[in-house]
């Protein structure tokens, strides 16, 4: 079922088939309020083309996705989205990392529950020397049954 509220709203759930939005000529840009649900064949959130427009990043307030057990990774210019204050994400057991280089810099609210192969917040491999600078607003992390995270990101070790 695909819905959109109004212009502001991407809702989506129970699409069993779908793999990538872009298929289906779906984009997350121009709506502020994302929410994903039991998309089980769901791998990425963005398309080549969104990654190389940062210029459109979107002006998503809240994203919320749960039960797309193939999704492998989130949009890759997370760290940038200049606005977003709440993610929520559940049953992704595909998630090995939540994001490559930083949190976005308004978010306040991170709940991450049944993701158990999620190794990493910051991915440990990517070269993060403004991660030490990156100003964080986060006042709630509620971290569960995630039982492969072994680091928050590669200074801060569990």
């Amino acid at each position: 079922m695909l819905r959109f509220a109004n212009s502001e709203a991407f809702d989506i759930s129970g699409w069993k088939e779908l793999e990538s939005l872009s298929q289906n000529g779906l984009s997350l840009v121009g709506h502020r309020f994302i929410a994903i649900a039991d998309c089980p064949q769901l791998v990425s959130l963005e398309t080549e083309e969104e990654r190389l427009q940062l210029d459109k990043i979107p002006g998503v307030e809240s994203l919320e996705i749960r039960d797309c057990e193939r999704l492998n990774r989130l949009p890759q210019i997370l760290h940038a989205f200049p606005f977003i204050t709440r993610i929520k994400l559940g049953n992704c057991p595909g998630l090995v990392c939540f994001a490559k280089r930083n949190f976005p810099p308004a978010l306040k609210e991170l709940e991450i529950c049944d993701c158990e192969n999620l190794q990493y917040l910051v991915d440990g491999n990517v070269n993060n020397k403004s991660m030490t600078s990156n100003t964080c607003l986060l006042e709630r992390l509620d971290i569960s049954s995630c039982p492969s995270l072994i680091c928050i990101n590669n200074f801060t070790p569990l």
